[in-house]
């Protein structure tokens, strides 16, 4: 499909999109499409595949993880004791000497 084509279709759908209320939209794209039932098609299977989609495709909160458990200096996880935060920006390494000899504690 060329550039030329899929314009018309991208702009109807963008445009439809912003019509919440399904009459509006309706009304809409009788008038944008006109007698064209092959563009109407084409722009009504975007829609139906935006709603189906759902949030998918909208931008998600993150949550860091300290806010999410809670942990931090002196939690004991397991058989473990947190000492100190690792900087998200410091690279680990295995047999590194970030190790201690204790295995009951981690950095």
């Amino acid at each position: 499909m060329s550039d030329e084509i899929r314009r018309p279709v991208r702009e109807i759908f963008a445009n439809a999109l912003e019509l919440k209320d399904h009459r509006e939209r309706e009304g809409y794209l009788a008038q944008a499409c006109g007698q064209d039932s092959q563009l109407r098609q084409q722009v009504e299977s975007l829609l139906s595949a935006h709603q189906e989609a759902g949030a998918f495709l909208q931008p998600t909160v993150v949550v860091q993880p300290k806010e999410l458990i809670g942990e931090g200096p002196g939690t004991v996880v397991g058989r473990y004791t947190l000492r100190s935060a690792m900087p998200s920006s410091m690279p680990t390494r295995r047999g590194s000497s970030t190790a201690t000899s204790n295995p009951r504690t981690c950095w």
